[in-house]
This record gives C-alpha cells, structure tokens and sequence, in this order.
C-alpha cells in the first residue's frame, strides 16, 4: 500500500536548507550566553542543520536508517528527551536531526517571524520538540510502535497533557491536537505513537507538549490487584546515563554491570549503590570511532562482561561485539557486515550452552531485511553466522536453553531453537494472529523456556507462555496490566531460584508461579518511581531494575 504524505513544514523548510549548505555556512552557532543547554549537552543551533526556526536546546544531530534510530537529547532547561523511531523505507542512512526548545525566548525568529506558540486556555506549553529530516526524500517509518518519548521533566507532573503538530496548509501554519495519549509518569511522560501512516517529507516537523495548569497530581495507568506482598521494598539509585539503560547483568564481581546508552558507556553499580561509568569509544576501532551505543550485557563463561553495541553515525552502521573485565578495560570486535546482509545491527546477546557468547544481528540488503544468530567464540576471537529464518524479521529476545541449545524470539511470531552447530527449528506463536508478539524469553527452573507476549501498538493480549524443549507451547498467565513491547529490547523476564519467573516493562511488575498465578507489584514500583527496562537477579538476591536514569534495587 503506497504511504501517504503530508507535509509538514516541508517544501519551504527543504529549500531553505539546501541554500544554507550551498552557501557554505556550515555549523553557525548563534546561542546567546545563558541560552546553552546543561554541559555535556549536544546543540545544533545553525541554519545549516536547522531550516527554518533555529532551536537552541538539546540536539541529537545523526542519522536515521532502515532500523530507525534511537532518540537522547541532553538535559536541557530540566526537560530530558528519550525514545526511539522505528523501522523506515530507508535503504541507506540519512541526516535526521531532534532539537527541543521550551518557548520563544530560545527559538530564533525566521524571516522576522517569530514562532507560532501554541496556545490552549487552561493550560501551558512545556516542550516544544523540531524533528529533521535532512535527506532528499520522505522518510516512512513502517515500524510499531512508529515513534516512541519519554520525557523526563523536573517540574510538576500533570496528569492531564496533550501533543500537538504544526503542519503548513495553504502557505499558513496551524496547530493541530494529535489523538495520541501522554501516560504521566512519577518523573515525567511517555508517548507512543503506535503507527504513522504518513511519511516525514524533507524539512522540519513541529511537536508541542502542553500540560493543564491545575492538573491533579499522576496516577499510574491501571490499577493492579492484589497488593504487592508485605515486606517488600524499593531502593533507587540515581545514574547519570542521559537516556535508556537498556541491559543490566550480575557480575562476576558481585556487582551489577549495566549499559548507558545516552553516555555510550557501560558502568557497574555495587550492592550499596556506588556507580562506576567506563567510557566504550576509547576502545574502539579509529575507522568507528563516532559513537558506538552499548544496548544488552551479560556475563560470560570467562568472567568478562560481553555487550553488543551499533554505531548509528557512521556510513553503513556498526554492530558490533565487546568485553569489558572487572577493572573496565574494553576490548571490541566488528560483527562482519557482508556475512550479515551490510548495515547489521546487534539485537540480543546470551551466554551459550557452548561457552561461546551467542548473539542476533539485523542487517538489510536491497533493501529488504535479514537477520541471523551469531556465534563468537571467547578463546580465537571467530565469528560464525546462520540464517535466523524470519525473512525481514527481527530478533528480540535469546537465551541459553536447558537442552544445550540456543532459544530465541522474533517478531514475526515464532520461537526459535538452534544447535550450536546451527541448525534451527521454529515453532510458531498462536498468540501472534490475536496481535501479540513474543519477546523476552528465558530459561525456567523446570526444564522448560519462558517468554514474555504482547502488542507492539494497540490492544492485545499480553502475558507470559512456557514452550518445552520439544516447541509445545502454553499460554499460562495473563497480564492485568499492559506489559508494553518496548522499542529498546526485549520485555524483560527472569527466573528466580525459587521457580518464579519475574516479567514487567515500563512501571509494571508481576511475579508468576509456574502454573499460572500472578503477583502484581506495579503499584509500588510506580510509588517508588522505579521504571523497567530490563532486569536481572543480584548475587546479593535482590532483583535490580534498569531504568532510563535510575537503578532500582527490589527486595522480594
């Protein structure tokens, strides 16, 4: 079905900005003193990047490619900008630009016009957000959910907001209120946009958050039963990450280990909460040196830390896979992109049955998707690729199964099994023609493999199933609370030693036996303002959740 395009802010903005570069202006920084974002903070305050309005906030100045890309502004005026774009028609890399500005006094007047403010009675403009697209053609993004934000914001949350787009009609510009819900949260709102059927043309969009002035304060999006288990507990750490943590993992040190996607490092943090950050671009290659974004960590067999990471800056992209021992020196190495269809990126990491770290890539190639599971062995440094068998597929979620074999999910509804040799064997979800996608996946303490369910956009079921080693699947528990698909990795679910398999995404908890009852914790996680993104058992036995710039430690 052929996309329709709007314009938004299109033909004038495009033209505007191919005469700047022609002109040679390059990066013309016009920021004010006083004006300048939190230090560490990315700008982009030129008409060479900025076509029309020039926005002096936080930027993230890259590149979008067919795998979309991940979205972490700097801290900017006590606003934060987190999120991601998903899949697009893309078959190359192109310029794609994010900038956030709180009002008129930080947006450059265009043509001795000032910015339209949006405007509604009863409430205030919080953010406004300018996206890019610096390429020659439209940009569809075919992916669910298409775009995802987390805002975090240091004022005081409202749970009544809205999101508004400015669109061009008839050489005059308006501003219309997007059907699009903004879910408060303890420290801020997360959006998702579910699908977008229409293409982003080149030039400048424009995005408003307005909040009301006398909203009550938040309360989580559902109201979980039971009550969490007395005797519980939450303790937060604070993480200077500026976006996700994506993975976390016990170390063979007795910390936690974790990834900082924003800062393109790893850091560990002990069971006291002391944070330490390693910087991973030290350590890599001089012909990749931009900016390598650490996503999933585990431990390995030989008591280093591994991670996949992907460089979204540089031409053709990056997946590659790295070490890290206890001290954090970081050793790194490039996922062959010809074996991998070009353009790979890494997707999931496990430590294998084999003692070899196991790993999906995702690469494209005429335009059309490929992904394969990844052998690497410890000992000689070797890649070995095989086809994960989901054409135009991705791989979410991957595990160390009790059979000696390699188990994963994928988003084209299946479980995969593959022998350490190669050999795959799928077995397909039934849950997927209901709208549900399996994700998470992990070993379970009786024999079995686990995985966590649910709709990448819009309304389906979510939940937990159990598949033996021989692919019987049964669908066990059922979430009372939406157990989100996020956009960074797989919902997370873990087994405990005592046989209950721990899964949540977002500020949802639950704890589920085996056959099938659920414990819901999602009310105190959201009172401690414990987000998920990914969680994992501590060697102090404690259950350590990975959040965009915090960790919680939760005490069963």
């Amino acid at each position: 079905m052929r996309v329709q395009r709007l314009r938004l802010c299109a033909a004038l903005f495009a033209s505007a900005a191919v005469s700047a570069c022609a002109g040679g202006l390059g990066r013309q920084p016009i920021l004010p003193a006083g004006q300048t974002p939190a230090a560490g903070a990315v700008t982009c305050a030129s008409t060479a990047v900025q076509p029309a309005w020039v926005f002096k906030g936080a930027c993230q100045d890259g590149k979008i490619g067919p795998k979309g890309t991940h979205i972490s502004l700097g801290a900017y005026k006590g606003f934060t900008v987190g999120g991601s774009v998903g899949k697009t028609d893309l078959k190359a890399k192109s310029p794609f630009t994010i900038v956030d500005a709180t009002g008129n006094h930080d947006i450059e007047k265009y043509q001795h016009k000032a910015f339209p403010r949006y405007s509604v009675r009863g409430s205030t403009t919080r953010l406004y957000l300018e996206v890019v697209n610096g390429g020659a053609k439209p940009i569809a993004i075919k992916g669910k959910p298409a775009i995802t934000l987390t805002i975090a914001d240091t004022g005081t949350i409202s749970s009544q907001c809205g999101l508004a787009l400015l669109a061009q009609s008839k050489g005059s510009y308006a501003w219309t209120a997007l059907p699009v819900p903004v879910t408060p949260v303890k420290s801020g709102y997360h959006i998702k946009i579910g699908s977008l059927p229409i293409a982003l043309e080149p030039g400048a969009a424009y995005l408003a958050l307005s909040c009301s002035k006398t909203a009550p304060s938040p309360t989580p999006s559902s109201s979980p039963t039971p009550s969490p288990t007395p005797g519980t507990s939450v303790k937060i750490y604070s993480v200077s990450s500026d976006g996700a943590i994506n993975g976390i993992t016990a170390g063979p040190d007795g910390n936690m280990w974790f990834t900082e996607n924003g800062m393109h490092a790893i850091g560990k943090i002990t069971p006291n909460g002391t944070v330490t950050s390693y910087p991973v671009n030290a350590y890599t290659a001089s012909s990749f040196a931009e900016r390598v974004t650490p996503t999933q960590i585990v431990k390995g067999s030989d008591g280093k830390l591994w991670f996949i990471g992907n460089d979204n800056y540089t031409a053709g992209g990056c997946g590659c896979i790295l070490s890290s021992t206890t001290n954090g020196t970081i050793a790194y190495y490039q996922i062959p992109q010809a074996q991998a269809c070009g353009d790979a990126s890494a997707t999931a990491i496990a430590p294998g049955p084999d003692d070899n770290i196991w790993f999906a890539v995702d690469g494209i190639t005429s335009g059309v998707g490929c992904s394969h599971i990844g052998k690497f062995s410890i000992t000689n440094h070797t890649f070995a690729l095989y086809d994960a068998g989901n054409n135009d597929g991705e791989v979410f979620g991957m595990t160390a199964g009790p059979d000696g074999n390699v188990w994963f999910t994928d988003d084209k509804g299946y479980i995969g099994r593959m022998t350490t040799s190669g050999t795959l064997t799928k077995f397909a979800f039934a849950g997927y023609t209901a709208g549900s996608q399996p994700s998470g996946i992990t070993a379970g303490q009786d024999g079995a493999l686990w995985f966590t369910y649910g709709p990448p956009s819009g309304s389906a079921p979510t939940g937990i199933a159990r598949i033996t080693t021989t692919g019987t699947i049964t669908q066990t528990s059922t979430a009372s609370t939406d157990y989100c698909q996020g956009p960074f990795g797989p919902d997370p679910i873990v087994s405990a030693p005592d046989g209950y398999l721990w899964f949540g995404c977002d500020y949802n908890l639950a704890r589920s036996s085996t056959s099938g009852h659920v414990t819901d914790y999602s009310t105190l996680l959201y009172s401690a303002g414990a987000l998920i993104n990914n969680m994992a058992w501590g060697a102090d036995g404690n259950l350590w959740l990975a959040g965009n710039d915090e960790i919680a430690k939760f005490t069963p």
